[in-house]
């Protein structure tokens, strides 16, 4: 039931339904206008990032992971730890041999920093040549036009093929000319012709060789691993999440280090020495427990020998205790006896004064019914006595 204190307030109308309507739109039909003030503070730098030219500044660089090594290894000549960032623009550490392809990058990037300086600052007051920045930059640009024109492929001069495929491609380019040469002017008499063998076979059986030998390995590393995911190298691995074969591997490498010999053999014997001390502890402690035991049972029956003797006595004890609890019930009666006699006796003693009293008073002759009292007092006591 309702407080009657709340019946019939105004403003609420009883006889409508509840119904609340308002004008605002939903929260996500409202335009929020939200511009915070800008901080005109000196000590907040405020920086303008445009994305698009973020974006076209670190367009095609990326983060290898692949590569990643954190054992803090000294074996490698490079000595570099953690990730290793690699771009199109990447050079070779301080004091590592320059691969062609990094040689290549390191001059294209000094030629195009050469260019720039120029335009911006000129050739500075240390020209003692008389050089002209329009010279120099023309001839930075020829440079770095011959530079380009070395269709080197990065892949290959890595590995230190790339004067082969040069060559390859020289040559490839050379047939491509002489054979447009040749379908326009067929007829001219210093025309150059080339045959190129291509064996098929030789080729097939290579690719067939190297595709036999990689199946090989994918088989053997299926038999070791699984042929389906499965939690053999989450048991390998150092990391679960880490579930690919080359994170294992590398794992496994840097867990091998761990394993020399030297490092085996002190293992060995620390572990031998361990092994000893724990022997000779359980043999101390399975003695410890067999002398406690015997202590505990021979105290058990040095009690139990110390306590036959009590134990045989114990019905001659309970005789006599019974004897001695009746000998103390007779001794508390004869108290009382004595008790109530000593009662009787004072009360003879003060009959025996008084009679004494009356008899004096009797003798003197001074009242004549004296004697009537005395006799009754005496037949009193004498039947007290009796009693």
């Amino acid at each position: 039931m309702a407080d009657p204190k709340y019946a019939n307030l105004p403003g609420i109308a009883y006889d409508q339904p509840d119904i609340y309507e308002t004008s605002d739109l939903p929260e996500s039909d409202q335009y929020v206008d939200f511009n915070p003030e800008e901080d005109s503070s000196q000590d907040i730098e405020v920086v303008r990032i445009n994305s698009q030219s973020s974006y076209e500044k670190f367009r095609g660089k990326y983060l290898d992971s692949s590569r990643v090594d954190f054992s803090d290894r000294i074996t490698k000549p490079s000595m570099r730890q953690g990730y290793s960032c690699r771009t199109t623009w990447e050079l070779a550490a301080e004091g590592e041999p320059e691969t062609t392809t990094q040689k290549f990058l390191r001059l294209k990037c000094e030629f195009q920093e050469l260019v720039e300086e120029i335009e911006k600052n000129g050739l500075g007051s240390d020209d003692e040549n008389n050089l002209k920045p329009e010279d120099i930059i023309a001839e930075v640009n020829d440079m770095q036009q011959k530079l380009l024109n070395v269709r080197t492929n990065p892949d290959d001069s890595s590995h230190g093929t790339g004067d082969k495929q040069l060559l390859k491609n020289k040559l490839a380019a050379k047939m491509d000319e002489i054979q447009g040469t040749s379908k326009d002017s067929s007829k001219a008499s210093d025309a150059v012709q080339y045959e190129l063998c291509y064996n098929r076979g030789v080729s097939s059986k290579t690719s067939q060789v190297k595709i036999t030998e990689l199946e090989s390995r994918l088989q053997r590393l299926e038999n070791v691993l699984g042929a389906e995911k499965s939690e053999k190298l989450a048991t390998v691995a150092l990391s679960p999440k880490n579930q690919t074969v080359l994170g294992t591997l590398s794992i496994l490498n840097s867990r091998l280090a761990l394993l020399e010999p030297s490092h085996i053999e002190l293992i060995e014997a620390r572990l031998s020495s361990v092994l000893q001390k724990v022997t000779k502890i359980a043999e101390k402690k399975l003695d410890v427990e067999e002398l406690e035991r015997t202590l505990k049972l021979s105290d058990l029956y040095d009690l139990m020998e110390e306590s036959s003797a009590t134990l045989k006595a114990l019905p001659e004890l309970s005789a006599r205790l019974e004897s001695l609890k009746e000998l103390h019930e007779n001794a508390n009666e004869v108290v009382k006896n004595i008790e109530n006699i000593k009662s009787l006796q004072e009360f003879i003693v003060n009959g025996t004064v008084e009679n004494e009293s009356n008899l004096k008073d009797f003798l003197t002759g001074e009242d004549s019914g004296f004697l009537r009292t005395f006799m009754n007092h005496f037949m009193r006591g004498f039947i007290i006595f009796l009693t």
